[in-house]
C-alpha cells in the first residue's frame, strides 16, 4: 500500500494612478495570482521597442513600491537586457536626473543589475552614487527567464543617509536601448496609498501531517550564521520553520559539524540526534540518517532514510553552482547533476537504489 506523503520546501500628459486599496497584498514570488484584481496602469503597442513592453500594473504597499511588467517574449530580467527604470521619487522635474522629461533621482539598469542615485539636479547619468538591488531592497521574480515579471522596492531606502521616496507622488518611465519607452510619451504618476495598512494577522506553520518532511534550502551568504549582527536573524527564521532537512550553501569557513552544532542549538536540539554531510560550501544537516553522501564538483550529493515517513529513501541535491554570466560552467554543473540521477535511475550506483524520491535544492 503507497504512503500519502507530502515534502515541503521552504521580481502627453502623465498618467495618475492612485493606489488600489481593495486589492490583496503583493508578494513577490513569481505567481502573479495577486495582481489579478488590480488594472493595467499602462498598455502599451505591441512591436514598437527591441524589448517589447505591452502591460504595466503598479501597486504600493506601506514599506514598498511594487509593478508588474508583461511582454510577448521571455526574457532574463537581470542580464542580456538594456531595460531602464527611471523613477522621479518626489514628483518634481527640477530635481534629480533631467531625462525623458522627468527628474529622476533613480535610475536603475536591470541588465547590469545596478544604477544610479541622483540627491541634486544634473543631465548627465554616470553622476550621482552608483547603487545595486540591495541598496533599495530591490526584489525580483521569477529569477529565470519569463514574459512576466513582478518587482518590489523598498519606499524607506535611503542612500548615504538620505531617503530615496521622499513625496506622496512619483513620477516613472521605462526606456529600452531598442527603443522602447512606457509610456510613448510623458510619464505616469502614481500616487502612494497612505492609508493604515490592515492589522497583520498569524499563519501558523505547523505541519498539515506528521508525517511530513520539512526541508529548506538557504544560501546564507558568506557564513552569515556566525555574523553576531545577523545570527538572531537566523535562529528566529530556524525556530519557527523547524525544519527536518536544511541544505545550506556559502558557508565556506565552517565544517559540517560546526554547522550541525550551530542550527541544531537554535532548534534546541543535541547534535548527537541529527546528521551532517558537507562538500565545499554546501552544507546538508538532517533528523534522519545520511546513508551517503557524496561531492559533485562544487556541489553535494546526499541519499537520506526517509523511508519510515515516505515509504522510501530521498535523494537531494544540495546545488550551489556558478553564478551570473557563467552560463557554461552553470550548465556543465547541470548536466553533471542529471547525468548522475541517470546512473542512479538506471540501477549503476552502487549506494543508491533506483527508487528512490528525489529533491533538486539550492542555488542554482
Amino acid at each position: 500500500m503507497n504512503q500519502p506523503y507530502t515534502v515541503a520546501s521552504i521580481l502627453l500628459a502623465a498618467s495618475v494612478v492612485p493606489a488600489s486599496a481593495s486589492a490583496p497584498p503583493i508578494t513577490i514570488e513569481g505567481r502573479f495570482d495577486d495582481w489579478s484584481d488590480r488594472p493595467v496602469t499602462q498598455a502599451d503597442p505591441r512591436g514598437d521597442g527591441g524589448l517589447d513592453i505591452t502591460s504595466l500594473k503598479l501597486g504600493d504597499e506601506p514599506d514598498w513600491f511594487q509593478f508588474l511588467i508583461e511582454s510577448p517574449v521571455d526574457f532574463d530580467l537581470s542580464e542580456g537586457n538594456e531595460l531602464v527604470l527611471l523613477i522621479d521619487t518626489d514628483d518634481d522635474a527640477s530635481t534629480g536626473l533631467q531625462a525623458e522629461g522627468i527628474g529622476a533621482e533613480i535610475r536603475f539598469v536591470f541588465g547590469e543589475r545596478e544604477g544610479r542615485f541622483y540627491p541634486s539636479p544634473t543631465s548627465n547619468p554616470q553622476s550621482g552614487t552608483q547603487i545595486w538591488h540591495g541598496d533599495l531592497a530591490l526584489q525580483g521574480a521569477p529569477t529565470v527567464t519569463s514574459s512576466r515579471f513582478e518587482v518590489a522596492l523598498a519606499r524607506n531606502a535611503t542612500v548615504g543617509g538620505e531617503a530615496v521616496f521622499t513625496g506622496e507622488t512619483i513620477a516613472l518611465v521605462f526606456v529600452d536601448g531598442g527603443g522602447e519607452r512606457v509610456p510613448d510619451s510623458g510619464s505616469i504618476q502614481h500616487v502612494f496609498d497612505l492609508a493604515d495598512p490592515p492589522t497583520a494577522r498569524d499563519v501558523p506553520l505547523d505541519k498539515e501531517r506528521v508525517e511530513d518532511v520539512r526541508l529548506i534550502s538557504w544560501n546564507v551568504l558568506n557564513d552569515n550564521p556566525w555574523d553576531a549582527s545577523e545570527s538572531g536573524k537566523f535562529a528566529r527564521m530556524i525556530q519557527a520553520i523547524e525544519p527536518d532537512i536544511l541544505n545550506l550553501q556559502e558557508i565556506y569557513d565552517h565544517s559540517p559539524n560546526q554547522t550541525r552544532n550551530r542550527f541544531v542549538g537554535w532548534m534546541g536540539g543535541s547534535s548527537k540526534d541529527w546528521y551532517v554531510a558537507g562538500n565545499n560550501d554546501c552544507k546538508t544537516i538532517s533528523r534522519y540518517p545520511i546513508l551517503h553522501s557524496e561531492p559533485l564538483s562544487g556541489n553535494l550529493v546526499v541519499l537520506v532514510d526517509t523511508t519510515d515517513v515516505l515509504g522510501r529513501p530521498l535523494l537531494i541535491f544540495n546545488a550551489h553552482t556558478p553564478c551570473c554570466g557563467n552560463d557554461d560552467g552553470r550548465q556543465w554543473e547541470i548536466d553533471e547533476m542529471l547525468q548522475f540521477l541517470g546512473r542512479v535511475r538506471a540501477g549503476n550506483h552502487d549506494d543508491i537504489p533506483s527508487d528512490v524520491a528525489v529533491q533538486i535544492a539550492g542555488d542554482l
